[in-house]
């Protein structure tokens, strides 16, 4: 059973690394993702 997990604010270095650890781990499943600066981009451009 997996955790899921929103992370708002991404667009900093903080928020990308929080979304690239969360988005490896195996019990973590990323299912929100939202950040001012990167709106319009795609995930796996970060």
């Amino acid at each position: 059973m997996s955790i899921r997990v929103g992370i708002v604010g991404i667009s900093g270095f903080g928020g990308g690394e929080a979304m690239r650890l969360v988005a490896s781990h195996p019990s973590f499943e990323l299912i929100y993702a939202a950040g001012e600066g990167s709106a319009g981009s795609r995930l796996v451009d970060r």
